[in-house]
């Protein structure tokens, strides 16, 4: 399971950031809120959420090309599209 890649605390991060609209358009949070509810630095939750897109959409790209036989990159691109559906899914 792809949330297995996860720290605890990246989980709990990015749980945060959906649950309060961070994947929405427009957002409905920022990396200075989410930081102050769960008590740590702005730039914490900045490197948590890069660290935890470049997980989960690294091994979705790469599981996702090999089933159907396309570059990497081809799923990269399309992905990147549904960010926040991913994102709510991983966290319900």
């Amino acid at each position: 399971m792809i949330i297995s890649l996860l720290t605890e605390r990246q989980v709990e991060v990015l749980t945060l950031a959906v649950e309060e609209g961070y994947y929405e358009t427009p957002r409905g949070t920022t990396h200075e809120k989410i930081a102050t509810q769960i008590g740590v630095a702005t730039t914490t939750v900045s490197e948590h959420l890069r660290k935890v897109e470049q997980r989960v959409f690294s091994a979705l790209h790469e599981k996702i090309a090999t089933q159907i036989g396309v570059a990497t990159t081809t799923v990269s691109e399309h992905l990147r599209k549904v960010e926040q559906r991913v994102f709510s899914a991983l966290i319900r």
